[in-house]
Order: C-alpha cells, then sequence, then structure tokens
C-alpha cells in the first residue's frame, strides 16, 4: 500500500519521520516494512481540493503519481487559485 502524509493544518515545518512523505507499507501480515521514497512538498489549502497530495500506484507496482503546490512554488492559475502538478515518483 502507497500513500502521501500531510499537514491538514497547512504546515510545511519538517519535523520528524514520515512528515509530508510518499511512502509504501508492506501489507503481507509477515513483515511490517515501510519504504519512505520522497516529500511531496504539499501545501494544502482547504478551499482548494487539488491542494491534497493525492495519488495512485501504478497497475504495474513501479510507479507512484501524485499531486501537489510543490511548497506553492508553480504559482496561480489564470483564476487565481494556487497551481498543482502531477509528480511521480520511481518505486525501486
Amino acid at each position: 500500500m502507497c500513500g502521501t502524509l500531510y499537514s491538514p493544518a497547512g504546515i510545511t515545518e519538517i519535523k520528524q519521520p514520515y512528515d509530508g512523505e510518499v511512502v509504501c507499507i508492506e501489507t503481507d501480515g509477515v513483515a511490517s516494512t515501510i519504504w519512505r521514497f520522497a516529500h511531496n512538498r504539499a501545501v494544502w489549502d482547504p478551499e482548494y481540493f487539488w491542494t491534497q497530495p493525492l495519488g495512485n500506484i501504478s497497475l504495474d507496482g513501479r510507479f507512484f503519481s501524485f499531486t501537489s503546490s510543490w511548497g506553492e512554488q508553480l504559482g496561480n492559475t489564470g483564476q487565481g487559485d494556487p497551481r498543482t502538478d502531477v509528480w511521480i515518483v520511481h518505486l525501486d
């Protein structure tokens, strides 16, 4: 299982492991391995749905894509909304 972690309060400071990261967790019931792949740099704003780091794993399990405003560094859309892009992590 893979997912993203982020602060619902919009806090971008990383204080501990897993803050703002893309992680995968082994779910076979035997091991308890957690892989940390990348930071998602998402700054969540409840007014804008896509500022959440929403993610999906590829069908072959090799890639994970997620949305992020990359620390609000992508600017705004023509309507003034925060811009987000899709980012892809290679899970190796």
